[in-house]
């Protein structure tokens, strides 16, 4: 027969053994990265254009040696209008494939406050013309997490915040259409130019995601080539009140100097686009 005192001493010596063990605290949870492989951006810029713009003018015995160049301002199409947007980013850390673009289109009617050779098109002063620009861009970038830190993970398996920084490089392309039209009488006079300009980029993106709900980004690049330099700047900020769906609003400014030809018959116009942007965040 077992010892009834015997016993007793067994099982205080088993759960004295055990307390340390069962007091220990449970291992901490490690910072886990986001599961999102997708994410796409549907929206609209309320995007306005800016700059000075130098049409392509005639050749020949009498014509000036000088052709005018005019601000947007002064043409009335630097107006604000919304204009469709989308990105796409496909992750496979740490790597980051991004492609995004926008398109937005101006029209107005001006007069010449004075008489100018604007292009092909010489208009006297008081005279009405109407104008149409037409911009595209189109980016791709290949970028690679250079930075990540995680301050920890809260009582909800969600990390608190995790700031990163990634580098890329990539290319920007602008397709631009610009036309006037000037009406004197039964003489019309119309000058319709489209060209399509691309060039390297390279870049910075900072983000701080905090506790996967809310992502604060900061992207800066710039590019040239021989024939177009570009540069942009975009501060954004996102809400997401679901893993797979939230919004995002922003602003972007984009500078541009796209130029083809030389002298009398040079195209060029040293632009920017800029404005307030909104749409949805789908993460798959």
């Amino acid at each position: 027969m077992i010892d009834r005192s015997t016993c007793g001493v067994g099982v205080a010596a088993a759960l004295a053994w055990g307390a340390p063990a069962m007091a220990q605290e449970p291992p901490a949870l490690e910072a886990k990265p986001a599961p999102w492989r997708l994410q796409a951006t549907p929206g609209a810029w309320y995007v306005g254009l800016g700059g000075d713009l130098t049409m392509p003018g005639p050749s020949g015995d009498g014509i000036p040696s000088t052709n005018t160049m005019m601000d947007l301002i002064d043409m009335d199409l630097d107006g604000p209008r919304l204009a469709p947007a989308l990105r796409v980013d496909a992750r496979l850390d740490p790597w980051r494939l991004t492609v995004s673009g926008f398109s937005t289109s101006a029209e107005s009617r001006w007069s010449a406050p004075s008489p100018l050779l604007f292009g092909t098109l010489a208009i006297g002063a008081g005279e009405s013309v109407e104008s149409q620009i037409d911009y595209a861009g189109l980016e791709f970038a290949l970028g690679y997490r250079v930075w990540e830190k995680s301050t920890g993970v809260s009582p909800a398996g969600r990390v608190k915040a995790q700031p990163s920084a990634t580098v890329f490089v990539g290319a920007r392309l602008h397709d631009v259409g610009v036309r006037s039209t000037r009406t004197l009488g039964p003489v019309t006079g119309t000058q319709d130019v489209n060209e399509a300009f691309a060039e390297p980029i390279a870049g910075l993106r900072l983000e701080l995601d905090v506790y996967e709900r809310a992502t604060l980004d900061l992207q800066v690049d710039a590019g040239t080539s021989g024939a177009s330099t570009s540069w942009s700047i975009w501060v954004g900020f996102q809400y997401r009140p679901l893993d797979w769906l939230g919004l995002y609003v922003g602003y972007r400014h984009l500078g541009f100097d796209v130029k083809t030809g030389s002298g009398l018959d040079r195209f060029r116009w040293e632009g920017s686009a800029a404005g307030l942007g909104a749409g949805m965040v789908l993460r798959f």
